[in-house]
């Protein structure tokens, strides 16, 4: 879901929803889910033993196939 925000001039301003509001997580937020450091979050990712989108230089990993593959290293 995008928040909308009236501005002055009347044209909604688009903001980015919170964590919880998307369905995908940036590899930032796995870097802080993890306590890992970029740079092996990146590397994570790259070699990703779950679903990646990648648009060209965009990288979003969906939450429900993270999560389920953080879940089942753990336990």
């Amino acid at each position: 879901m995008v928040k909308t925000m009236i501005i002055p001039t009347g044209k909604p301003l688009r903001q980015k929803g919170t964590t919880q509001d998307r369905q995908v997580y940036t590899v930032h937020e796995v870097h802080r889910i993890l306590g890992i450091g970029i740079n092996q979050a990146y590397e994570l990712v790259k070699n990703a033993p779950f679903p990646v989108v990648k648009i060209r230089n965009v990288i979003r990993i969906p939450k429900r196939s993270f999560n389920d593959w953080l879940a089942q290293t753990q336990g």
